[in-house]
């Protein structure tokens, strides 16, 4: 039996289960993130939240893990989208429309979608 006959696809449902699983991690691991290094930095590690060491340490650890919780999310959400938005799509979209309008509505899907690839 070769791998991909052992492979299921996957259904509709079971996909999007999955994403709600892995949107309610993400929610929870942005939700735990400040009393987590509140505990870390100011409970187990000893520093002072009024000392700039203590501050600045909880601040850089807070912040990296904020920062690329936010960009694992925004990459994901971009992807997504761009899942619904073919090339062909866009192409139709832009095509025949005069050049003002068409640079601005070009300029608004980069907006949007503002990841190159």
């Amino acid at each position: 039996m070769s791998v991909a006959e052992r492979l299921r696809p996957t259904t509709p449902t079971r996909r999007w289960v999955g994403v709600g699983a892995g949107a309610l991690g993400w929610l929870a691991l942005y939700d735990v993130n400040l009393p987590l290094w509140d505990w870390l930095v100011y409970d187990v590690a000893g520093l002072s939240p009024a000392s700039r060491l203590g501050s600045g340490v909880h601040f850089f650890f807070y912040d990296s893990i904020k920062i690329a919780l936010l960009l694992i999310g925004i990459i994901f959400l971009v992807t997504v989208l761009r899942s619904f938005m073919s090339v062909e799509r866009t192409r139709a979209l832009l095509g025949g429309k005069r050049e003002g309008v068409g640079n601005v509505m070009a300029a608004g899907l980069g907006v949007i979608t503002p990841f190159c690839s």
